[in-house]
């Protein structure tokens, strides 16, 4: 899917809007001048990538198909 199908702006990442470099680097430039906000947004970013798209998930999903 689409980035803005998992990126949730401002909690998980900060969403740019598409063919826009302006906008992408004002984002980057806000993640550089704030630390601590990039690494709780990256922190939450990696909960919902471990509860979401950890290949367990994807392991689990595909044993259920094929498993009798």
């Amino acid at each position: 899917g689409a980035v803005a199908e998992w990126l949730l702006d401002g909690r998980t990442g900060l969403l740019a809007r598409p063919d826009d470099v302006q906008d992408l680097a004002a984002k980057l430039d806000y993640l550089l001048a704030h630390p601590a906000e990039a690494r709780r947004m990256g922190q939450a970013g990696r909960r919902v990538w471990e509860e979401r798209f950890h290949p367990r998930h994807h392991l689990a999903a595909l044993l259920r198909l094929i498993e009798p």
